[in-house]
């Protein structure tokens, strides 16, 4: 990529020593603000790098891609050397390393990070919020209430979190379990070909949305770059991995990253039991809450499996979507030849 862009004291390179130092230090070391998780994400064309900013009494980092969009369709040559912004998959965000951010903290924290971005001529910024904190309360583009996530609670005994479950769940658990179907876990990922095998099964038998077809060598990276924060879990019936998930790991929560259950033996009920699991796991190892995540589309069959194990733990999802240079943005839409929409930003990258 183009070393137009002005690097200052405020924009972290991937292999700066003070993001992983930053990541470190701060209370909660989420795994989506690490910087070998934003790397994955990285290539010629796109620069993961991190927006540091303080004040008298709070600092924050935010993760992010500079996505050159020169090798677009809708680019023309008078556009000249144009970026756009966005978090990578998952979750994002500023991410507290000191202090205790307000409204206002964010507010500057966002003013200056899209200031520094007009200066290097990015059209579009858009932001995958975390869960966790009121980030897009001081957001100054627009946020939109994009879909609902489930969270579970670990904090309480499991007996409880148990019997919080849906019965259902509570059912096709002792299902799974009359049926032999037996949990393995797998922090170095040696069955990553039986991983693969049902992830991309699961991504076509869904008709899954192009961002969630992650190539075969995006896991093998994250083992290599997350060994302390990542693990894989099996459920195996007759010798044979029919359920399983990649699970990311943070200071003090898990999250459901990316798996599935092969079609044939949804009889056995191995998902049900992969889940709870990973549930009991996190509690007996002191994490205070698993993400589970949310659905395809709000509210969806995938969300409802997902909410059958923490009913109440209904948590809101917010994307953030800001155009920098409407001269530009307009261009590179009618260019593009797409329609703007609700449903995608930047529209132009459709």
């Amino acid at each position: 990529m183009s070393s137009f862009i002005q690097i200052h004291p405020n924009i972290l390179e991937q292999a700066d020593p003070l993001w992983l130092r930053l990541w470190a230090e701060s209370p909660e070391q989420d795994v989506f603000a690490h910087p070998q998780y934003a790397s994955l994400f990285s290539d010629s064309h796109n620069r993961s790098l991190a927006f540091y900013y303080q004040s008298d009494d709070c600092s924050a980092v935010m993760p992010f891609l500079l996505r050159s969009i020169r090798h677009e369709p809708c680019w023309l040559p008078e556009h000249g050397e144009i970026f756009d912004i966005t978090t990578p998959y998952g979750y994002g965000g500023p991410y507290v390393v000191a202090g205790r951010p307000t409204q206002s903290f964010y507010s500057k924290f966002f003013e200056a990070f899209h200031e520094w971005a007009v200066q290097n001529s990015v059209v579009t910024s858009f932001v995958r919020f975390s869960l966790f904190a009121d980030a897009q309360l001081g957001y100054d583009g627009v946020v939109v209430h994009h879909n609902d996530n489930i969270v579970c609670d670990l904090s309480p005994g499991y007996e409880e979190m148990w019997g919080g479950f849906r019965y259902k769940v509570r059912k096709n658990v002792a299902t799974a379990l009359r049926n032999d179907v037996s949990i393995e876990f797998d922090p170095a990922g040696k069955r990553l070909d039986d991983f693969l095998h049902i992830y991309f099964h699961t991504m076509q038998r869904r008709n899954a949305d192009s961002k969630y077809h992650l190539p075969a060598a995006f896991f093998e990276e994250v083992i290599k770059r997350l060994p302390d924060n990542s693990f894989f879990i099996h459920a195996v019936y007759d010798n044979m991995v029919v359920a399983t998930e990649l699970v990311l790991v943070s200071k003090t929560r898990l999250y459901s990253y990316l798996g599935g259950t092969l079609q044939p033996y949804f009889q056995k009920r191995a998902g049900d039991l992969l889940k709870s699991s990973i549930i009991k796991w996190g509690h007996e190892n002191g994490y205070k809450q698993i993400v589970i995540g949310g659905g395809y589309k709000p509210h969806d069959g995938i969300f409802a499996f997902k909410k059958s194990f923490a009913p109440k733990g209904i948590f809101p999802f917010y994307i953030g979507k800001k155009i920098l240079n409407q001269k530009v943005y307009d261009s590179l839409l009618v260019h593009s030849g797409n329609r703007p929409s609700e449903d995608f930003f930047p529209a132009y990258r459709q």
